[in-house]
């Protein structure tokens, strides 16, 4: 039995290792990561994403997509896209603006896919 539970706690280290090492990765690359949950709402935000728009992870972690970082204007546009994903038209490109903390807007070229579980169900 204790060679079971010692292959469990490996295994789990051996995941928080991997989840250290990719929010490692994703933090220094240059590009935008941004990841949404299928309700939009925000689940990853990277070193990049907060230069750009001037919040922070705190700040937008768990809060829709639409309600900090897109005009009011191109919001249904951004719904449209995200229902388009969660309907399996992916990947796809898309293009719209953000709004950063202090008002500007910035042009975004975005390359969408979806992640699904066991079930083909979109997770994020």
């Amino acid at each position: 039995m204790s060679h079971d539970i010692t292959s469990i706690h490996e295994a789990q280290m051996s995941l928080a290792d991997e989840e250290r090492f990719v929010s490692s990765v994703l933090d220094v690359i240059g590009a935008l990561v941004l990841v949404l949950d299928a309700q939009g709402r925000v689940t990853r935000f990277n070193s990049a994403c907060e230069r750009l728009s001037g919040y922070t992870h705190a700040e937008v972690v768990g809060r829709v997509v639409w309600d900090d970082l897109i005009p009011p204007a191109e919001v249904g546009d951004v719904r449209v896209a995200v229902a388009a994903l969660l309907a399996g038209t992916f990947p796809n490109s898309f293009e719209n603006h953000w709004l950063t903390r202090t008002g500007e807007l910035r042009l975004i070229s975005w390359q969408n896919t979806c992640l699904t579980d066991d079930q083909g169900a979109v997770t994020h």
